[in-house]
């Protein structure tokens, strides 16, 4: 049996929840001329066989049990099978990376992709694009015509995103970092179609295969900049490592970490809309009390003064760097408790 078979019925068992075994067609102790599409149940060994066609060859699958549930899970693993060992060969580049993206897709077909479309094997990562869907056509074709390579793909996704699969040229040092490149790809929309345009930002990944994670993280950035509420068009999943950190503790330690570090004073402060924005926005321009007043529409004494205010309730000078750094905290908190 192949890797690439290996890969496959590990990836159908982990989906389904249906555990099975397959052999070649013909091995010893299988039983013989079970056709393709159908089944045959048998009460002695206690389990239901199925034959299905792989890469050219024939495979024969066992689930244990014999009545009709049983049954019917024969027959959606046989299609899932064959499905999965005839897909690939009449996919165009888009329809690939679109498996690739979604992670239904093993090493072996990865390469098989590489050759197929001639794309060689560097590093690449996602850039996922959160547009209006009447507009998905001309965004498209402002990607494809800013793309800086031949090798760079605009994807269509299920859930109504663009991804833009890039690849990161040797040759392609215009843009230092992917969050740069997004953000010259956000302002070519603006320019162009006048509209703005919500970018999430993968990490960028030494190969095709690992492309899955780039834009998992993507679309973690994407969405994690909406509970937050995140400035900006372009969101890069560096910026929420901290907040993944702070979600995979349990709920009642998190909540015991926001009771220590607000007190019954800062209840007051951030169950106040007004101030807490204050707070961020202070944050989000580096401490700077000048740009903060001019975002705001705020006089300077005024901005101050609630500065001032939220000391003297939390004990926090977010002035300063590290006060800053807890006053963000305990925002993020309040907002992964809902």
């Amino acid at each position: 049996m192949d890797n690439e078979l290996k890969h496959v019925i590990k990836n159908v068992s982990e989906k389904t929840g249906i555990s099975f075994n397959v052999a070649p067609y013909g091995s010893e102790g299988l039983p013989s001329g079970i056709k393709s599409g159908k089944i045959m149940q048998n009460a002695n060994t206690g389990k239901t066989y199925f034959s299905f066609a792989f890469r050219g060859e024939v495979y024969v699958a066992a689930v244990t049990g014999t009545d009709r549930v049983t049954a019917n899970y024969a027959y959606l693993l046989h299609d899932l099978l064959e499905n999965y060992g005839s897909s690939d060969v009449s996919l165009d580049m888009n329809e690939y990376l679109k498996k690739i993206l979604a992670g239904d897709c093993s090493k072996l077909q990865v390469q098989k992709f590489h050759v197929k479309f001639n794309v060689p094997d560097i590093a690449c990562y996602a850039v996922v694009l959160s547009c209006p869907k009447d507009l998905k056509a001309e965004i498209r074709n402002v990607l494809e015509s800013y793309s800086s390579n031949t090798f760079d793909t605009p994807v269509d996704t299920d859930d109504g995103n663009i991804v833009l699969v890039k690849f990161a040229d040797a040759a392609d040092s215009e843009y230092r970092s992917p969050g740069e490149f997004a953000e010259y790809l956000a302002q070519s929309m603006f320019e162009e179609l006048g509209i703005n345009v919500s970018v999430g930002v993968g990490t960028v990944m030494q190969r095709l295969s690992d492309l899955h994670s780039s834009y998992q993280q993507a679309l973690t950035a994407l969405n994690m900049s909406k509970v937050f509420n995140s400035k900006g068009n372009v969101h890069s999943y560096k910026e929420y490592v901290f907040v993944k950190m702070l979600e995979e503790l349990p709920r009642a330690k998190l909540l015991e970490y926001l009771a220590d570090l607000t007190g019954e004073e800062g209840k007051e402060i951030f169950g106040d809309p007004d101030m807490v924005n204050t707070a961020e926005e202070f944050l989000e321009n580096s401490l700077n009390v000048s740009e903060t007043s001019r975002e705001l529409f705020m006089h300077r004494n005024t901005l101050m003064y609630r500065l001032d205010k939220i000391e003297k309730a939390t004990g926090l000078n977010i002035r300063n760097f590290s006060d800053a750094l807890t006053f963000r905290l305990i925002t993020v908190l309040s907002k992964l408790l809902g």
